[in-house]
């Protein structure tokens, strides 16, 4: 006890005065601390905290502060204070300017976040007999020069306690003192021998206006109160019941009347009228809070969004979150009740600058009442709730609207929270500028409906997984939606109504369950103006682009706008909860009457579309997402029609023009589906029926460069089909019986820049495609099978124009002129996309026209009484399939086609014999005059053709054209006849019998893109002609086999090389006696000499080799002598060499010393004897003379009369004079001419 009254003072004045300073951030000071261990007193005497640096005199003075503690704090564990008194305290304020005071300081240190500490259980205290003596506070408020001086306060209260301690309670309460010299008090009672002691004290303020007070405040305030009245009339109650906690609870009435609250920078934020609050009980030792009624009359909230997104909100420090506490035990929990709750005759006014336009909406005569709640909550009340929602427009004091009304209740439970809200005549285009951000597009409705909410349990943990949310009656009529600034008649949607009966959404199962969903008469517009995108252009996602405009700090990079508080960054927001299973959707049904979609393209290439789908009904039973496997009963039907620009012909300078009038609806045709429809994973099943569809409402969208122009093609359908979508792939299947009707197409051309309309190119009755079947399978070609391919009453014509283009070939011509590249040369054709096979393909009643304007006079001509049929074909596949056509050329003509063919084949195979028979020449007499320079008097034409095709790609091709009795009329002057000889061509390739047979055969490679057979063919025939000139003798087997016009001879010989080709100009000669012959000889003595050297060399060898059989005179050695040939050995060849250079007198031959010849190499006497022979121009010419006279001699023992035979002048070649060029080779030349 003694260490304690002589260490415990020192340190409190010296720890005490340090601690204090720190915490304070000024000087804190003790000037003598006296302990009485005795009683437990503790005395602290002239505490001082000092002011500023420029100040003299401190901010707070404490004459003495006098603490006792009472000996039950040990068996308590709790601070028990038996006595606490306050002697002079003086608190020196100082006003330095509007809302600022010396003490800024300390009021931004004690308001700064604090970190975070464990939370652990409330410390019990008990404090009795708590009195304040002589107190003083006193204002400088140097911006108004003014003093003020609140002196004598005296403050006395018997306890203030949270622990149970029985203390002797001598205090008797009280407040008094004097405010600028003028003195106010109150004094209570004490009822010292009452069954419990207990002390009042009454305390009644009368209205005050706090408006002289308002510049006293702090500026650091979150908010400015501009002006207020505050009247109270409270009473204190004391009570100290035996063993018990000590009581105080406050009662009475505060009423808050005509108040504003500003913004920092005065702006109106929130003012009413009058805020009455009724007292009951209020017990903050016990934790009890028991309220009468509380009633807000005249509410003015204002509410601003500035253009960055943020909604100013009051807020302070944010408080740091404790640490979780480690405390075994729970704090006693607070307990509240109020009677009633109303807010009367209020308005929200809600302004928005961070969305386009800006948005006022003001909710007015604004009513809610709440009944009696409790906390804990144990009983419901209800909740009632009216106003009336209206926006602002124009500027200054504003325009209202006519307001929607809003009528809500709902019903606070402990088991559940049940709350709805109706609406009438809501306009949708009141909250135009919330989507404007995101979509060009207006939305004009009205809209009336009741909304709920339902959530069981609102007082557990994890309320959202409890969460209802209901929807039932809502109506949108009229609703329209358009492009800003675009005409109602241009709406992009328009709907007379929509109703839906209910619907719930529950965010625990994460289900929406819905009623019936109708749609009376909606009206969709797709539209497109020339060179402009689709009005719905809008709804899609932008592509975001470099140097793209700049997103408004409101809005996020999706261009959604964003909503932020002013509040601090200080307290973490909680993560969100992961998605657990998906959403479920039901809706009861999905009605749609009336509808009608149009599309209007002024952008279609071809010129303007126009198609409306209009009596459109839907209807969608039971429809779930994820889909049920049963699906959903669906109906759909409606009638497609439209306008089509009519089309009329006029000529300009000598075309027929195409040229647009007056529009012409097209009969509707139409459309039913019934069937089934699950929506995830999305699948449909059902039938269809398609009654005379109009295809060609689609022709403007032909590209103009295919030079095609769709007149009419109506389309029918009747079949069965299901899908359903597996990932990213989709499995499904169809069978139906096609009919595609009535289609004309006509074929244009660009003259003079505008397109020119030509003629029908193709038409036909009926197209059917019956027992049609797709299979569509994930990772797998598509199959499309046929069973039966019809095509009858068809027509088709192909014409060449006065400029000698082909119809067909024009088609496409533009676009591919456009194409940038062509496809690689060698590239094999492209695969295609689906397998398509065909059973059976059936045509009949087919007629094709061939007209030519190039020649004059123009020559026409026609395949008529076309009928066929095709086996069965299939993509991808290699076998062939049986063909049979049959038909007329020129009425007259019989056409037959019989083969085996695959077009849909890969590679594509075929074998394909044709013929026509007696096609009559005379009507093909302009081509002859034009080409030939003759005119065809009469002949009959048959061709023979087959051609096929390798599984490689090769092709064998035979064109084997009989023209019989072909007779030319006189020349006709044309500048596009030919120059060859047309007479001697066809005088060559006549036989006897008047009969010209000529066979053109073609092989090359299909897969060479450079390869044609028409260019192959017609080069053949030019060919054949100009043989006349160049290769007479070829003609002579029908443009066919070997040049026989030269007959070939061995260097110095005189013997032909080849005496079979005598045979052969002998036959062709005798089978046209009109032809004679001109036999030319040739021989040149350069190129010759050698071998003529040679020649005589092995003539003296055989020469020598008879001499020796004749010697042996026998009669196999002389039989051997006469042969023709001898075969000499090479034995006999050196043997015979040296006979020969022995026998023969050579000038300078060597010789040995006795003078006889010596015996010198092979070699070296091969040449001696070679260079002793003399070549000369006579023998050259005698040489080729003998070449002549031999053909001459072997073409009359073929028997060609002597007659027909002329033997020219030979001819010698010079080859020096010749130069380099073609190698010259002996020959005898042949001629041949007509009568």
């Amino acid at each position: 006890m003694i260490v304690s009254y002589l260490v415990l003072p020192r340190l409190v004045q010296s720890l005490g005065a340090k601690a204090g300073s720190e915490a304070l951030g000024r000087e804190l000071s003790i000037g003598r601390v006296e302990f009485a261990p005795w009683r437990l007193g503790l005395s602290l005497q002239d505490v001082r905290v000092a002011g500023l640096p420029d100040q003299r005199d401190p901010l707070l003075t404490l004459e003495r502060l006098e603490l006792d503690l009472s000996l039950s704090s040990l068996w308590h564990f709790s601070p028990v204070v038996d006595a606490l008194s306050l002697q002079k305290p003086v608190l020196r304020l100082t006003r330095t300017a509007e809302g600022h005071y010396d003490i800024d300081d300390l009021i931004a240190k004690f308001s700064a976040p604090r970190p975070a500490k464990a939370k652990s259980e409330p410390l019990a205290l008990a404090l009795y007999n708590i009195e304040l003596q002589d107190g003083q506070i006193l204002l400088d408020d140097q911006p108004m020069q003014r003093r003020h001086e609140l002196s004598q306060l005296r403050l006395a209260l018997p306890f203030l306690s949270t622990a149970n301690a029985d203390v002797k309670v001598w205090v008797q309460p009280a407040l008094a003192g004097a405010l600028n010299g003028v003195h106010f008090g109150s004094q209570g009672e004490v009822l010292p021998f009452a069954a419990q002691p207990e002390a009042k004290l009454n305390f009644k303020l009368d209205e005050l206006d706090l408006a002289p007070y308002l510049g006293y405040l702090p500026a650091a305030l979150p908010l400015r109160l501009a002006k207020g009245k505050v009247q109270a009339e409270l009473a204190l109650q004391f009570q100290q019941p035996a063993k018990q906690k000590p009581q105080l609870t406050v009662s009475g009435q505060i009423k808050l009347a005509d108040f504003a609250l500003q913004k920092p920078d005065q702006s109106p934020w929130l003012a009413w009228q009058s805020l009455s609050l009724g007292l009951k009980q209020l017990q903050p030792l016990q934790q009890h809070i028991a309220l009468g009624e509380l009633h807000w009359q005249g509410l003015d909230l204002q509410l601003d969004r500035d253009a960055a997104g943020h909604i100013w909100l009051p807020t302070g420090a944010a408080p740091a979150k404790p640490a979780p506490s480690k405390s075994a035990g729970a704090a006693s929990p607070w307990r509240f009740s109020l009677d009633r709750f109303k807010l009367s005759d209020s308005t929200l006014a809600w302004r928005d600058a961070g969305v386009p336009g800006h948005m006022a909406l003001n909710l007015s005569q604004m009513e809610l009442e709440l009944g009696a709640v409790q906390w804990p909550m144990k009983t419901a009340s209800r909740l009632a709730f009216s106003a009336q929602l209206r926006p602002v427009t124009g500027r200054g004091a504003g325009q209202a609207q006519a307001a929607a009304q809003l009528k809500g209740e709902g019903q606070i439970d402990p088991a559940e929270l049940t709350a709805g809200l109706a609406w009438e005549q809501l306009p949708l285009q009141w909250f135009e500028p919330y989507w404007a951000a995101q979509t060009p597009l207006r939305f004009m409705a009205s809209a009336a409906g009741r909304a709920s909410l339902k959530l069981a349990q609102p007082l557990d943990e994890d309320p959202l997984a409890r969460l209802s949310l209901g929807l039932q009656d809502l109506q949108v009529g009229q609703l329209t939606v358009s492009a800003q600034g675009a005409k109602s008649a241009d709406a992009l949607f328009k709907l007379a109504e929509l109703k839906l009966d209910k619907a719930e959404l529950d965010l625990g199962s994460q289900a929406i369950k819905a009623g019936e969903l109708s749609l009376a008469k909606p009206d969709l517009l797709l539209a497109r103006a020339k060179g402009a995108d689709w009005n719905f252009a809008a709804l899609l996602p932008a592509a975001s682009a470099a140097g793209g405009a700049k997103k408004s700090p409101a809005t996020l990079a999706s261009g959604r706008p964003v909503l932020k508080l002013s509040a601090p960054e200080g307290e973490a927001r909680p993560k969100a909860k992961p998605a657990s299973a998906d959403w479920q959707l039901n809706l009861q049904a999905l009605k749609v009457d009336g509808g009608q979609l149009r599309l209007q393209d002024a952008a279609a290439p071809a010129g303007v579309a126009s198609l409306k789908a209009d009596q459109l009904r839907l209807r969608l039973d039971a429809l779930a997402w994820p889909g049920a496997s049963a699906g959903s009963a669906a109906q759909l039907s409606f009638r497609l029609g439209g306008v089509q620009a009519a089309q009329q012909e006029g000529r300009r300078a000598g075309r027929r023009v195409q040229t647009q009038i007056a529009a012409a609806a097209v009969p509707a045709g139409s459309f039913d589906w019934r069937g089934r429809l699950v929506l995830q994973p999305l699948s449909a099943s059902g039938k269809l029926r398609a009654e005379r569809l109009p295809l060609h409402l689609l022709a403007p969208y032909l590209d103009p460069a295919l030079g095609l122009s769709l007149q009419r093609a109506e389309l029918g359908l009747r079949g069965e089909f299901k899908g359903k979508q597996q990932g990213s792939d989709w499995l499904g299947e169809a069978q139906a019986d096609v009919l595609l009707t009535d289609l004309r197409l006509q074929q244009t051309r660009l003259q003079d820049g505008q397109r020119v309309l030509g003629e029908d190119l193709l038409n036909w009755q009926a197209l059917n495609l019956d027992g049609l079947r797709f299979e569509m399978k994930p990772s797998q070609t598509p199959q499309l099978a046929i069973a039966e391919l019809r095509l009858s009453d068809f027509f088709a014509r192909l014409l060449i124009d006065e400029q000698g283009r082909f119809n067909l070939s024009s088609l496409g011509a533009e676009k591919e002129a456009k194409a940038v590249a062509p496809a690689a040369a060698a590239s094999a054709a492209a695969a295609l996309p689906l397998q398509i096979s065909v059973e059976q393909t059936r045509i009949s009643k087919g007629r094709v026209d061939f007209t030519d304007h190039f020649v004059r006079p123009n020559y026409s001509a026609q395949l008529s009484e076309l009928e066929g049929s095709l086996g069965a074909v299939k993509s991808g596949q290699a076998g062939l399939a049986p063909l049979q056509l049959r038909g007329k050329v020129a009425g007259t003509g019989l056409l037959e086609i019989d083969g085996q063919l695959n077009p849909l084949g890969s590679p594509l195979q075929l074998d394909v014999r044709a013929s026509a028979s007696d096609i009559e020449l005379a009507p093909l007499s302009p081509y002859a005059a034009k080409y030939a320079g003759y005119a065809i008097e009469r002949g009959k034409l048959s061709t023979k053709l087959q051609y096929k095709i390798e599984a490689g790609g090769a092709l064998q091709a035979s064109n084997q054209l009989i023209l019989n009795q072909l007779t030319f009329g006189e020349a006709v002057a044309s500048p596009d006849a030919t120059k060859l000889p047309v007479l001697l061509a066809v005088a060559l390739m006549k036989d006897r019998n008047g009969v010209i047979d000529v066979d053109l055969p073609v092989s090359g490679s299909i897969n060479d893109p450079q390869f044609s057979v028409g260019a192959v063919v017609w080069k053949l025939v030019l060919n054949l002609i100009g043989k006349a000139l160049t290769s007479p003798f070829s003609l002579l087997r029908g443009g066919g086999g070997d040049d026989h016009s030269r007959i070939a001879f061995a260097p110095g010989s005189a013997t032909p090389s080849s005496p079979q080709a005598l045979d052969k100009v002998a036959k062709a000669l005798l089978d046209r006696p009109g032809l004679n012959l001109t036999i030319t000889g040739s021989a040149d003595l350069e190129q010759e000499r050698d071998a003529i050297q040679q020649a005589q060399l092995k003539r003296a060898m055989l020469a020598q080799r008879r001499l020796e059989l004749q010697r042996r005179q026998t009669a196999s050695a002389d039989a051997e002598a006469a042969a023709a040939d001898l075969s000499l050995s090479e034995a006999d060849r050196t043997r015979l060499l040296k006979a020969v250079y022995e026998a023969t007198k050579l000038p300078g031959k060597p010789r040995n010393m006795l003078g006889l010849a010596k015996d010198l190499p092979a070699a070296e006497m091969r040449g001696l004897l070679l260079a002793s022979y003399p070549v000369d121009e006579a023998g050259v010419r005698a040489l080729s003379l003998a070449r002549g006279v031999a053909v001459r001699d072997a073409l009359i023992a073929k028997g060609l009369p002597n007659s027909r035979i002329f033997l020219a002048s030979p001819k010698l070649h010079h080859s020096e004079a010749a130069g380099k060029g073609e190698a010259w080779t002996p020959a005898v030349e042949l001629k041949l001419a007509t009568d």
